[in-house]
């Protein structure tokens, strides 16, 4: 059993996410989690027409540092992330944290924040008010998003996040 360092995503076009995730097999990934989404279309014309959403799909793979790196650059190759509207490939280091313990960093480190082409904000918000983020992501320099619906049990846990999630978010 590998140690698991990070969270491998991809984000693609509807129905290729079979074929990344059968990719990352062949490079050593365990396993992987595809979720549905929605991308953002920043486009006059698409939004004249009606079609600000493009379907997407979300592999998400916990990785090791070392097969994070083969993951980045065999499917960049073989699925093209390089050119426009083929997807991204981006991997979230795991950080513990548990808010309020005295002494500990909240922030990420800076000279990371600093190199970085991407950036990942992950909002949980009422069903409905994804769009509102959308806006203010905009608003702030971001050029798109995908949208993840979701649906939590109610159950506190800080697994990931410290909150609660109950049904209907996005």
């Amino acid at each position: 059993m590998m140690a698991i360092d990070s969270l491998f995503f991809t984000i693609v076009n509807r129905g290729k996410a079979n074929s990344v995730l059968h990719k990352a097999q062949e490079c050593g990934a365990e396993g992987g989690t595809i979720l549905l989404g929605e991308g953002t279309v920043q486009s006059k014309l698409l939004n004249k027409i009606g079609l600000t959403e493009i379907h997407k799909e979300i592999v998400i793979i916990p990785v090791s540092d070392q097969l994070s790196d083969k993951l980045h650059d065999e499917l960049s190759k073989a699925f093209l992330f390089h050119k426009s509207n083929k997807g991204i490939a981006f991997t979230i280091p795991f950080r513990r944290w548990k808010p309020g313990l005295p002494g500990q960093n909240e922030t990420a480190d800076s000279s990371t924040r600093e190199n970085a082409s991407y950036f990942c904000i992950v909002t949980i918000v009422d069903k409905g008010r994804s769009r509102d983020c959308i806006k203010s992501a905009r608003a702030a320099g971001a050029r798109g998003g995908t949208l993840i619906h979701g649906r939590g049990a109610g159950i506190p846990t800080d697994f990931y996040y410290p909150l609660v999630i109950e049904p209907q978010k996005d």
